[in-house]
């Protein structure tokens, strides 16, 4: 298979390039940039984890997850290490009486986060 860099565009045989272990080409050996556009995988990850509403920000997917009796978490995983942070934790149940965080609602009032997703 070859595979061109999306960066400084040398065409590549895949045995060329380091590969993750998911036969997904991540850099390229002459500039070792990323040579993935990571829209793809990211979408097939998402896809996987039934993920609707998420971000794409370098080589990881970003967004927002509403756990039932914990509230909103913040979720970044790298789509090439598999590696996850959700250190950040939003506590909220309907109960509290104080309406979801502006920024988790779109302009028309939909929300901007996953149900029990991550």
């Amino acid at each position: 298979m070859k595979c061109k860099c999306k960066w400084c565009g040398k065409i590549s045989d895949s045995e060329e390039l380091e590969m993750n272990g998911r036969d997904i080409p991540t850099y390229c050996p002459e500039c070792l940039r990323s040579a993935w556009d990571m829209t793809q995988p990211a979408l097939i990850y998402a896809e996987a984890k039934g993920i609707y509403e998420y971000k794409v920000n370098g080589m990881f997917i970003e967004y927002w997850s509403f756990f039932s009796g914990e509230g909103f978490r913040f979720i970044r995983h790298h789509l090439i290490t598999g590696e996850e942070n959700r250190d950040v934790l939003i506590p909220w149940t309907p109960q509290d009486d104080i309406p979801v965080p502006a920024f988790l609602k779109g302009e028309h009032g939909g929300t901007l986060y996953n149900y029990n997703v991550g």
